[in-house]
Order: C-alpha cells, then sequence, then structure tokens
C-alpha cells in the first residue's frame, strides 16, 4: 500500500462507494407492511369536517379512525354502507355497495364506487382539518366514540425525479473531486508548470558559446567533472557539491552559463522558474518544488537551475503580509529536498539571483549551496570575446575593429553586448548596406544608451543654440579636467528624450574609483546648466539639467552615505537609522556642500575659457555633431 499513490487510492474508494450509492437512489425499497391509514387514502372520498365528525359519534363495530398530518381518515365496513345515505344521498352507492357483498364480485365492468377499497370491503372517507390542528385533534381523539389513532406523515415509493434530485448532488461532488485530482488542481494550482526539461539535445549552447569566464571557469569544470563521470572524480573519497549559487548583475549570463555546463555535461537541464512557485493557496510551492525534484531523481545525473531564486529564498520572517506563510513553507520544502537527496544521486542543483544578501542563511549554508560563483560584469578583454561570439553570426565587414567597440561599451552585460550586435546587424540592414561596419555599431551603441534617434523633434533656433551651449560646456569640463573620461563624441541632434548629449568612454576598465574621478562626473554634469548661466544669464536657464542634477546628486550621495568621502566621516550613514544620522550636520547638508563646491569651481573655469566655450558651441550648431578629437583640437589650440 505504501507505493500506491494516495490520489490513486482515492479514486479507487470512489469507484466502490458510487455503486453502493446509485442502489441506494434506484434500488426497490423493501419496507414492512404500511400503515392502513395511508393505503386509505389511496381510494378515500373526501367529506365536509362536518359529516366526519357524526361518523365519528357512532360507536359501530369495524369502525376507526386515524389522523394523518392534517387529514381525518375513517374506514367503514361495506356492509354499513346503507347508513351512509342519509349523510351523502348515496343511495346508489350504498345499493351497488352491498350488492357487491352479497355476490361478492366487487370490480368489473360495474360502476366505481366512491371510498370503496380494492377488495370491496371497506368504504374510505377523508376530511381535510384547519391549520394548525393541534386543539382540534386533542378534542377529537379525546371525545370521538370511535377509536382514533395519530400518525406521522408517511411518503411512500420516491418518484424518479425525488430519486434523480436526490442523487445529483452527490454526482456533482464526485465528479469534481475526480476533476481536480486528476486535471483540474494541477492545472488551477499551477503544478503542470512547475518546472521545464531540456533533454541534453536540445541544448544548443556550450562552452565555445560563452565567453568572459576565465575566473570561475575551473570551478565550474569541476562541476561538469563530477557530472560527466563521478567515480573518477570521487575516487579519493571527495563527494560532488549539492548546488552552486550564480551571484552577478542582470544579463551577465547566469543562465547561459547554466545551460552550458549542462550541454558540456551531456545531462538534462531542469529549470524552475522561482517567481511561478509560490500560489495563492499555502502548500502549491511545496508541492511544485517536490514535484520537480521527483523528476530530477529520475533523470540523474540532471542539472536542476532555479531562475531569481531571491522571489522564493528570501529570509524566514521579513514578511508580514499573508503571502509570508507560503513563502516560507515553500523554502522550507526546498531546503527539506536539498537535505533529501544523496550528494551521489546526480543531482546538482544552480540557483540564479542578482540580490544574495537577502536569502536565508540555512538555504546558502555548507552543505546544501556549497559553491558560489560571481559572475560579474565583462571587462576589457571579455567584452572583446563575447563580441567576437556574437558576431559569428553577422556579415561584418572586414577588418571590423572590435577593440574600439569593446572600449566603448564600459558597464554593458553580455545581454547589453547581443543586443547590440543584433542592433547592429538590424542597422546595416535599414540602410541598405552589405556588411556590418563600425558606423552601424555607433548609431545601434547610442540608440541603446540614448534611445530612439530621429528627427521627430525639430528644435527651433533659440532651443537650438541654447542646447548648443549646455552641451559646449558638458564637452569644455570634460576635455579640461585630468580625471575625467575622454569625450566619444558630442552632439545636438534630438536623441530619446534628451535635445543634445555628451558621450564620454573610459579609456580602460577601472576595478575602484577615486574620489577626483568622482568629483570629476560631478563637475561634468554641473558644467551645462553653468554654462546656460554664463551666456545668457540667470534667468535663461532651462529645465534641460533635469538628467544632470539627478547624476551629480546620485554621485554626491553616494560618496557620502557609503563610501566616505565626505566631512560626515569614515562610516555609511542609513538615513533610516536615527542613530547614524547628526540632527546638526545632516548628510543632505555634505551632499549639498559637494555639489555646490563643484558648481564655483565649474563657473571659474567656463568664465577663464569663454573663448573656447563659444568656438564648441559654434561648431556644434554648424556641424551638428563633433567628435572627441574635434572637442579636443578647439579646446586644447
Amino acid at each position: 500500500m505504501k507505493n500506491i499513490p494516495p490520489r490513486r487510492l482515492f479514486i479507487f474508494g470512489l469507484l466502490l462507494i458510487l455503486p453502493m450509492m446509485l442502489v441506494l437512489a434506484f434500488g426497490e425499497q423493501t419496507r414492512e407492511e404500511e400503515p392502513w391509514p395511508i393505503l386509505a387514502k389511496k381510494t378515500a372520498e373526501e367529506i365536509s369536517l362536518s359529516q366526519a365528525w357524526d361518523l365519528l359519534n357512532d360507536p359501530s363495530e369495524g369502525r376507526r379512525a386515524a389522523i394523518v398530518g392534517t387529514e381525518l381518515v375513517i374506514e367503514i365496513p361495506a356492509e354499513e354502507a346503507d347508513k351512509l345515505t342519509g349523510l351523502f344521498e348515496a343511495g346508489a352507492i350504498a345499493g351497488q355497495a352491498a350488492a357487491d357483498k352479497d355476490t361478492g364480485t366487487p370490480g368489473g365492468d360495474r360502476p366505481k364506487v366512491p371510498g370503496l377499497n380494492d377488495s370491496g370491503t371497506y368504504i374510505h372517507l377523508t376530511a381535510e382539518m384547519p391549520y394548525p390542528p393541534s386543539r382540534m385533534i386533542s378534542s377529537i381523539v379525546q371525545d370521538a366514540a370511535v377509536d382514533v389513532r395519530i400518525y406521522e406523515p408517511i411518503n411512500l415509493q420516491p418518484t424518479w425525479t425525488d430519486r434523480i434530485i436526490s442523487i445529483v448532488p452527490a454526482i456533482l461532488i464526485i465528479g469534481l473531486l475526480i476533476f481536480f485530482l486528476t486535471r483540474g488542481a494541477t492545472k488551477s494550482l499551477g503544478l503542470s508548470s512547475s518546472f521545464e526539461v531540456i533533454e541534453t539535445e536540445n541544448l544548443t549552447q556550450s562552452f565555445e558559446d560563452v565567453a568572459g569566464i576565465d575566473a570561475a571557469r575551473s570551478e565550474i569544470q569541476e562541476i561538469v567533472d563530477f557530472l560527466k563521470n563521478p567515480e573518477e572524480a570521487s575516487r579519493l573519497g571527495g563527494r560532488m557539491p549539492k548546488g552552486a549559487l550564480f551571484d552577478g548583475p542582470p544579463g551577465s549570463g547566469k543562465t547561459l552559463l547554466a545551460r552550458a555546463m549542462a550541454k558540456e555535461a551531456g545531462v538534462p537541464f531542469l529549470t524552475i522558474e522561482a517567481s511561478g512557485v509560490n500560489q495563492l493557496f499555502v502548500g502549491a510551492g511545496a508541492m511544485k518544488i517536490k514535484r520537480a525534484f521527483r523528476e530530477a531523481r529520475k533523470r540523474a545525473p540532471c542539472i536542476v537551475f532555479i531562475d531569481e531564486i531571491d522571489a522564493m529564498g528570501k529570509a524566514r520572517g521579513s514578511s508580514n503580509s499573508g503571502a509570508g506563510d507560503e513563502k516560507e513553507t515553500t523554502l522550507n520544502a526546498l531546503l527539506v529536498e536539498l537535505d533529501g537527496f544523496d550528494a551521489r544521486e546526480g543531482v546538482f542543483l544552480i540557483a540564479a539571483t542578482n540580490r544574495p544578501e537577502v536569502l536565508d542563511p540555512a538555504l546558502t549554508r555548507r552543505g546544501r549551496i556549497d559553491r558560489k560563483i560571481t559572475v560579474d560584469l565583462p571587462d576589457l578583454q571579455a567584452r572583446r570575446e563575447i563580441l567576437q561570439v556574437h558576431c559569428r553570426s553577422i556579415k561584418g565587414a572586414v577588418g571590423l575593429d572590435t577593440d574600439s567597440i569593446a572600449r566603448s561599451t564600459f558597464g554593458f552585460s553580455g545581454a547589453d553586448l547581443a543586443a547590440l550586435v543584433n542592433e547592429a546587424a538590424l542597422m546595416a540592414t535599414r540602410n541598405n548596406r552589405d556588411w556590418v561596419d563600425l558606423e552601424s555599431f555607433e548609431k545601434a551603441r547610442d540608440r541603446l544608451l540614448v534611445g530612439l534617434s530621429g528627427n521627430q523633434r525639430k528644435l527651433n533656433e533659440a532651443d537650438r543654440n541654447l542646447t548648443a551651449y549646455h552641451e559646449a560646456g558638458h564637452a569644455l569640463i570634460a576635455a579640461l579636467c585630468p580625471h575625467a573620461d575622454p569625450i566619444e563624441k558630442a552632439t545636438i541632434l534630438p536623441q530619446g528624450r534628451a535635445g543634445g548629449y555628451v558621450m564620454q568612454s573610459p579609456d580602460a576598465d577601472h576595478s575602484y574609483e577615486t574620489r577626483d574621478r568622482l568629483i570629476s562626473r560631478i563637475r561634468v554634469a554641473v558644467a551645462g546648466r553653468e554654462a546656460e548661466r554664463l551666456v545668457f544669464g540667470e534667468g535663461a536657464v532651462t529645465s534641460g539639467a533635469a538628467s544632470d542634477i539627478q547624476q551629480a546628486t546620485r554621485v554626491a550621495q553616494t560618496m557620502v552615505l557609503k563610501l566616505g568621502m565626505s566631512k560626515q566621516g569614515f562610516l555609511a550613514i542609513d538615513p533610516a537609522n536615527g542613530a547614524l544620522v547628526d540632527p546638526q550636520n545632516p548628510p543632505v547638508r555634505e551632499i549639498r556642500d559637494i555639489i555646490s563646491s563643484c558648481q564655483e569651481s565649474v563657473r571659474s573655469e567656463l568664465e577663464e575659457n569663454e573663448t573656447s566655450l563659444r568656438a564648441v558651441a559654434e561648431a556644434l550648431k554648424s556641424r551638428e555633431t563633433l567628435s572627441g578629437e574635434d572637442i579636443r583640437k578647439i579646446v586644447l589650440g
């Protein structure tokens, strides 16, 4: 019995109970002999209540009466039928009843005698009593000369309609239970879509399609070796880890790397979407997890991949909502499964997240998810390799300089680079080119960073003049500041929501940010409005610096609250924690001082180089787009 699923046992029990219910509903019902007043009502003739009272006051032998509900039933022997002549003016009835009694041949072709029973031995009469009849019943029972008995209303054989109506609710309930246990429950709770299994032959990406993972290559290869040849990998007694946590920003290639591992190891890939596990009903998520791991054991060795595990693996007790119980139940089921399957079964769990700090400590402890692999944004060399991988699928121009593309895409993730290559191919197709060249990549990069370019908006001459000086201010300070990133280009063509922009590209990847570099970002951000103020006056400043204000505030806030680069001291400040905020010197004052200091220095530098500022602005108005080299020539003479 232990090996029979509970659902099959339940269905088997229903199949046994259902015939019994049908027999009870449709089978012939056996009863003891029915009470006489019920049989008498079938042939009774209706009389008035006063006539019935007269019959009850006549103490003749063989006469009896009964009260059934609100009806009074009287039975009189057929030989006394002549006594009814005066009551009903029924001489014919009485004579016929007597003749039937003498001949002993009731029925046949003779007329039907009202009130005569089938055997022709009694005449049955009935009278309706007013409601409620309780006081009258007491009076009749006490004062009648005939024995009067009281009976409860008794229904005889139920009709077919009554039988069908009685079993319809039971049939509906049984049908719903079978539906939910077979298909309905699986679909309504989402259990049928709790996981997806991809066989090895359907996996397309391998390590050749994954670039920029040199830092984690050795640890990933060790897991692949365990899955491919567990006996050789554990010959010295070591065991395969139960799981690995892939930590990294969105688009860094965590899912791609997991698929490549399954392809290299030659094992099935079972994926679970963590955001779709938790359901409205408590326990549904746990059922999903159990079903997924049950399937994984059948297909072992295999890789189980849970994407965005923070959706179901947050620290327990952190949610005050009703959904917290369901999430904790689902997490507990996952923890039990991680403890339940032996490490040598060949089931390896890979969990991916970009918020490892919110995960429950019990999930990432040793013995459950043993490894933590950080998949970070690609550096310059990794970007070159990723671009080369994706450029294999397009028709690139001969001698395409992927190095320059990699240098100008600092901060791009692997997904961003894939989108860049695809957008460049589409851009070259729209321009009727035979090859994807460097210009197509530059336009595609601008479109991904800034937005859709084109001539949707036309600036009038005044706005065009103001935009030119605004962007010239950014470009001038970026060219003069020794710690600022080099200028890629400046344009006054509307791009997305921006009327123009200045693009900077770092000449090298930096693992750390210095205070000088952060200050230079703030100085470049505030330079646009300071140029407007210098050329057009205080009252002519515009709303074009909205994004510049956000950028300057974000950098200064990071310096004060997280990096300890202010007079607040060497500490991280949480504005929500009163113990870390000095009311006499709040962080906002320090943030304002940093930005104000940058504004003053930029204002002085623009006044000293006003000639260069006007030269850059005029060049932008005439040419609309300037390269970084053009700007440096104008500024530096």
